[in-house]
């Protein structure tokens, strides 16, 4: 193994002992590597499963596990491979044999300046939701036409927000993370709000 802090090369040899003819798949464990681990919530891991026929490229971040590649790949029985995994910087690239099967950059999500949808109902009301990821408050302004200015009297607000992110339900406080609701007149051809962070509001605009 060859290493600094962000580039390195790991290495070493594996061999499948057990399956045989029909039962060639039969297997009880697969083959593991974890690295760039910061902590049990933040970490990459490469796996080579001889059951499933497969080596995958896997990842947690934040506590939540994402796939970053999964690839087909048979070992054969008693035969001596060579497995290679090398890091620079946030590029990883995992050999079998020197075939290269895995080979992922790992980008920094950048989250969006405001996640948000809109739908028409039958009835003629207005449904729009939008998702504010960042911690700081934003400043949302919607503007209607002539025509729908005149439409909508009113709008309903469903709005999840002042939560800390692992807040949850439970049986001594089944009410911990519920919406707020509220309801507000419209008045002219706009409608104004202030998006709390790290919220999730609905507006429902209706006449």
């Amino acid at each position: 193994m060859k290493t600094d802090s962000s580039n390195y090369a790991i290495s070493f040899h594996f061999v499948k002992r057990n399956g045989i003819s029909k039962d060639n798949l039969k297997g009880t464990h697969s083959f593991e590597l974890e690295f760039a681990v910061k902590d049990n919530e933040n970490k990459l891991s490469w796996k080579i499963d001889g059951w499933q026929r497969l080596t995958t490229l896997n990842g947690i971040i934040h506590g939540s596990v994402c796939d970053l590649g999964l690839y087909y790949f048979e070992a054969e029985k008693e035969k001596e491979y060579e497995a290679k995994l090398l890091v620079k910087g946030n590029h990883v690239q995992a050999y079998i044999d020197d075939v290269l099967y895995c080979d992922h950059i790992c980008k920094k999500a950048v989250p969006e300046l405001l996640y948000y949808s809109a739908v028409k109902e039958n009835k003629g009301t207005v449904i729009v939701k939008t998702v504010n990821v960042e911690a700081k408050e934003k400043e949302l302004f919607m503007t209607f036409s002539e025509n729908e200015s005149e439409k909508w009297s009113k709008v309903h607000i469903f709005a999840m927000e002042g939560f800390l992110p692992d807040d949850r339900n439970s049986l001594d406080s089944p009410c911990k993370v519920v919406p707020k609701e509220k309801i507000e007149v419209i008045n002219g051809n706009g409608y104004q709000y202030i998006l709390p962070g790290n919220s999730f509001t609905v507006f429902r605009f209706e006449k």
